[in-house]
């Protein structure tokens, strides 16, 4: 506070104003786009659903066999 006062001493202030409303701009537009709307529409349409009568694309894991486990960092 005191450098303020100072300041105003030396008269090192400045008069600020509210802008005019003569240079108001426009507002921006924007694309705002509902993605919920767009998920129910591509969920309703169906998407990718296997054929009849395709097989499933399954894995089976023996867990006696051991899965693999993830490599050891090395150390710096």
């Amino acid at each position: 506070m005191a450098r303020i006062q100072e300041k105003i001493k030396k008269g090192e202030t400045k008069e600020i104003t509210e802008a005019s409303g003569d240079n108001e701009e426009e507002p921006r537009s924007t694309n705002v786009i509902d993605l919920a709307a767009l998920l129910k529409k591509s969920l309703d349409s169906g998407g990718r659903r296997p054929k009849p009568g395709a097989k499933p694309n399954l894995q089976v894991i023996d867990a006696q066999s051991g899965s693999k486990t993830a490599a050891k960092r090395k150390h710096a």
